[in-house]
């Protein structure tokens, strides 16, 4: 994946836009991250509660971290949204499309390598 992202430098019209697109891409990733973390510890929670966990989080209820996953969310949409003071208005489109791929391809390719590892594993 690091291979494809430092490719990106090459293929970018201008460094600027090469550099918007990393920043926003580790932002949204690690926000994608944490939407997965606290929802992961609403399922621990609620689902599994015959497991007594040595350490509880007194304000991890459902309240607090879907607060936290729905401000997540917001934040990931909001960086789809390109700083127009950077770009150029014929970059917009190309900025836009470029993390959406990389969004998507991030989002892809764990189910991807997951489904490899148990074709392999019922062989």
């Amino acid at each position: 994946m690091g291979s494809i992202l430092s490719f990106i430098i090459f293929l970018a019209p201008n460094k600027d836009l090469a550099f918007w697109l990393f920043t926003a891409f580790s932002v949204q990733f690690a926000l994608m991250m944490y939407i997965l973390i606290f929802s992961s510890a609403i399922v621990l929670r609620y689902r599994r509660y015959e497991l007594h966990p040595t350490f509880k989080v007194p304000a991890m209820n459902c309240c607090c971290a879907g607060l936290v996953i729905l401000s997540c969310s917001i934040m990931l949409v909001v960086g789809f949204l390109p700083p127009e003071e950077a770009l150029n208005a014929n970059e917009v489109m190309l900025y836009i499309l470029s993390i959406a791929s990389l969004f998507i391809l991030a989002s892809i390719l764990p189910f991807l390598m997951y489904k490899y590892r148990e074709t392999n594993k019922a062989k």
